[in-house]
């Protein structure tokens, strides 16, 4: 009744002035005011948690010009499962203009370490995690990097990410984010 309307930034901007799902685009939300952000998920190779909303490389990165002009030690496959993290840094991710055309950036594909190192406590962060080709473990994938910036209260996680749990083992879940988070920042009051 007394609240306000909120807002959800889709992928991060979704190419308004930096491309979807980068770390440039999170922050330019954040200076925007925007109170949330969706973000993408995918895992490497390698078992890095990196921000992309295709699990193909082809529509958001300068990959195809790489590889027309003959680079070496790229996967044949676009698909993120079969790139290691190290193959994806020498990608830049490309801007997808209203016209139709791309616009290549210097901008890398983040990690979604990398985002919680800038964003947590800035910005709510929802995750969107794609299930087809992964099944993710919120305990063994997503939890550590929560822990480890303390982002317990910055990151939404999607409900059927803890469906299978037990209610002894949500329980678990809610002792830890009780003991392991401080309040930070300015207290919502609510208004008379």
């Amino acid at each position: 009744p007394n609240g306000r309307l909120m807002s959800l930034i889709h992928r991060a901007e979704n190419n308004t002035y930096y491309p979807e799902n980068s770390i440039e685009a999170i922050l330019s939300c954040i200076a925007a005011g925007a109170d949330m952000v969706e973000l993408d998920l995918c895992m490497t190779k390698d078992g890095h948690i990196v921000l992309m909303h295709d699990k193909s490389v082809a529509r958001t990165t300068n990959v195809r010009q790489l590889r027309d002009a003959g680079a070496v030690g790229l996967p044949d496959s676009d698909m993120i499962p079969d790139w290691t993290l190290e193959q994806l840094r020498r990608l830049r991710l490309v801007m997808l203009k209203p016209d139709g055309t791309v616009e290549q950036t210097n901008y890398v594909i983040p990690t979604f370490d990398d985002v919680l190192m800038v964003a947590a406590d800035k910005i709510i962060i929802m995750l969107d995690l794609d299930t087809t080709d992964y099944e993710w473990n919120y305990e063994l994938d997503i939890y550590p990097l929560l822990k480890k910036y303390n982002a317990y209260r910055s990151v939404g996680i999607p409900v059927g990410m803890c469906a299978s749990y037990t209610d002894e083992h949500i329980n678990e879940l809610i002792e830890m984010v009780k003991k392991d988070s401080e309040p930070r920042g300015p207290q919502l009051k609510t208004i008379s």
